[in-house]
């Protein structure tokens, strides 16, 4: 889960003045073009002609706005200048015109009008009617700043954050969205709770992070339900609550946030904070991919490519991937490119494969690094170049990705493209090893073993065998059988060998089986077991095993008919299970 963060400029729309009722709006503007005339206006007359003026623009009733505010703005009334040029901006009963537009919000800034200020530092910041310049967005973002405007606070805090027109500074913009937040203007308690969610400009503190959010939140703002639904999934600042996350996920979808839906999505599809409703879940995806949104292209890609919640469609897999790939998101690019490398769904084209891995290496996307490091070391789909296959390697490892440091290592091992250097290899091993890769912990386990790159060290090479095989891995599973037998650095334990012998045979290991087999007939520490000799030299044998068959035609000789076929029943119920 991620934090939406909503830097962002806010818009002044109408000014901040009482609505009149409807009659006595009326009665205003019936008395405006008269008075008007004879001399400028009283200021209890401009109130009522611009409350009557407010009130028809936002009816949709243009024509009366425009009669009200255009005489009103000629005789210069910086409020009046300010909503006319509001008109002129949005095409409200006139055609749009910016020109006009900055034109009439210049004349209402110089008279102070702080809306009008505002509005100019938003289109000199954006460029939107006059070349974009934010130096002097600052300078009319501060003057209404130090009136006392709350959003030009917010605003002004958003460039001292980017560095936009003033020197970089995330204590002054959060000190600036505090003035905002603490005015309750909804986009600077958002901002105000991410400075202490990142710890930018003021101490990280999750508590207060989530105080702010939730005054911006409480207020309908959709970014800060998104950020509280993150804060309660996380249980960053309260104790985590998925059900709670959902409900307030919920409320920023609603209002169209397409990570909110995506986020959603995730959860219905997975029953995380409620009821699994793979229907709903696709519904909420499918908003936010159709906003754009590439996370949730490219999860929809997978479920259709994986048959997760929805029938298997590698056709809209590949769109969806393609969807997301074409946005550059790293991710989408290395799906797009596994599907085409595949080839099981839809033609294979190493072609577009590698292209696709190679989009998402370049943005750092470790497993494509890996992948193409593979192409290149294999010659896969290029001409095979191990000295760009171990640089791909490092760019991977150095991301931590366990396989690539398990590449590198076999790769220096091996001499292969680099001079053979046994101590870089185990260095390399090691890495991936304590990463928790299990190659990487059998090839330490060998470099130990035979002291190769490092000391010689039995009781070292046990200990990583150990690792191994607490993994699953049935050849290590083995081999520390076998060091329990021997005693080979570890204290011989027969019980421990058998057990961990037992765990790979039955895991199909065929050696294993063997090995067990012969235990189990020598009695080496243990009683011994004809029958469990005979179950495991035959199904050791049914996988083509020569010295197990051989092993079991002797064995045979000193069992009696009953103790064969027992084995031989042992052996068909492991089978069933298998």
């Amino acid at each position: 889960m991620r934090l939406s963060k909503n830097i962002k400029l806010t818009l002044a729309v109408t000014a901040l003045f009482a609505i009149a009722s409807p009659a006595a709006a009326q009665t205003a503007a019936k008395k405006a073009p008269a008075a008007m005339q004879a001399s400028k206006p009283s200021a209890q007359l401009v109130e009522q002609w611009n409350v009557e003026g407010v009130d028809a623009l936002n009816s949709g009733d243009y024509k009366l706005a425009l009669a009200i505010f255009e005489p009103m703005a000629q005789q210069g009334i910086a409020i009046a200048q300010y909503n006319l040029g509001f008109m002129y901006a949005n095409g409200h009963g006139v055609p749009k015109d910016w020109a006009k537009a900055i034109a009439l919000y210049r004349l209402s800034a110089d008279q102070g009008l702080l809306e009008a200020q505002h509005n100019l530092g938003v289109a000199y910041y954006e460029g939107t009617g006059v070349p974009k310049d934010p130096v002097v967005a600052v300078t009319w973002f501060r003057k209404a700043a130090d009136r006392g405007h709350a959003p030009s606070q917010h605003n002004l805090g958003v460039a001292y954050a980017s560095g936009s027109g003033v020197t970089q500074d995330h204590k002054v913009a959060a000190s600036l969205y505090r003035l905002a937040a603490e005015q309750g203007f909804a986009e600077g308690q958002l901002n105000l709770g991410m400075s202490y969610r990142q710890g930018q400009g003021v101490p990280q503190d999750n508590d207060l992070a989530i105080i702010w959010f939730r005054k911006a939140a409480d207020q309908g703002l959709a970014m800060a339900q998104s950020n509280m639904g993150t804060m309660y999934f996380q249980g960053w600042g309260v104790g985590q609550d998925r059900s709670i996350a959902r409900a307030w996920y919920q409320k920023a979808a609603d209002q169209g946030i397409a990570f909110a839906q995506y986020t959603l999505g995730s959860m219905y599809f997975e029953g995380e904070g409620g009821p699994k409703d793979d229907a709903t879940g696709l519904m909420w995806l499918k908003k936010a991919a159709d906003q754009g949104s590439a996370d949730a292209q490219n999860d929809l890609g997978a479920r259709y490519k994986q048959g997760r919640g929805v029938a298997r469609d590698a056709s809209a897999a590949r769109e969806w991937f393609q969807k997301a790939a074409d946005q550059g998101l790293a991710f989408g690019q290395h799906n797009l490119g596994s599907m085409y490398y595949e080839g099981a769904d839809i033609p294979k084209d190493m072609t577009l494969a590698v292209k696709f891995f190679r989009l998402a290496s370049d943005q750092g996307y470790a497993q494509s690094q890996l992948t193409l490091g593979t192409f290149y070391e294999l010659g896969t789909g290029v001409p095979i170049n191990l000295a760009t296959a171990a640089s791909l390697y490092q760019k991977a490892a150095d991301q931590g990705l366990p396989q690539a440091h398990h590449n590198l290592g076999l790769i220096y091992a091996n001499g292969r493209g680099v001079p053979r250097n046994d101590a870089t290899a185990f260095k390399f091993f090691q890495r991936g090893a304590e990463l928790g890769l299990v190659d990487s912990q059998m090839a330490v386990a060998a470099c130990y073993f035979q002291g190769r790159g490092v000391n010689k060290d039995l009781k070292a090479s046990a200990s990583w065998l150990l690792k191994a095989a607490e993994q699953g891995n049935s050849d290590a599973q083995l081999l520390i059988g076998q060091r329990y037998f021997d005693g080979t650095g570890v204290p011989k334990n027969a019980p421990l060998g058998i057990s961990w012998l037992t765990k790979a045979a039955d895991r199909g290991n065929v050696r294993a089986q063997l090995t067990l087999g012969i235990v189990m007939n020598l009695g080496e520490g243990i009683r011994p077991n004809p029958v469990q000799s005979y179950k495991w030299l035959s199904l050791s044998s049914a996988y083509g095993n020569e010295d197990a068959r051989r092993l079991r035609t002797m064995l045979v000789q000193s069992m009696t008919a009953a103790q064969i076929a027992e084995g031989q029943r042992l052996a068909r119920e492991w089978k069933k299970k298998e």
